[in-house]
């Protein structure tokens, strides 16, 4: 093998080393990614949410790094039913950003809530969750 390629060999060596660990880089921990998630989740009865009720809110920003997808993770759990939650996307539709409810939900004690990036693009969600 003459020195030009073993110089592309290792160069695609290096790039794959790379590409695996920055792609790992960000991840809160190994789930179920949200890629099948919505743009943004309003459920349960929230029209007759008041604000005394409202158990939980957060604000959810993640970066934009280059090559990288963000994930988040987001809990909570209680003593009162979840009967309203909004998880509202901050960023345009286009950017890719998706959320889902993978474990309770309206009429539990407890939700989580994933949320996930194309590459390229950060993520930056409100939830709010009403419970009695």
């Amino acid at each position: 093998m003459n020195n030009m390629g073993r110089f592309s060999l290792v160069v695609i060596l290096v790039v794959c080393v790379v590409a695996h660990f920055v792609h790992g880089t960000d991840t809160v921990e190994e789930t179920v990614k949200a890629d099948d998630g919505e743009y943004e989740i309003i459920t349960g009865d929230c029209n007759t949410a008041l604000a005394k009720e409202m158990v939980y809110r957060e604000h959810v920003q993640k970066t934009a790094l280059p090559l990288v997808s963000r994930d988040a993770k987001s809990s909570w759990s209680g003593n009162a039913r979840i009967y309203c939650l909004k998880v509202l996307n901050q960023k345009d539709e286009s950017n890719g950003s998706t959320c889902a409810i993978t474990d309770g939900g309206i009429g539990f004690d407890h939700v989580t809530i994933e949320m996930h990036s194309k590459a390229n693009h950060g993520l930056e969600f409100d939830i709010e969750i009403y419970a009695s």
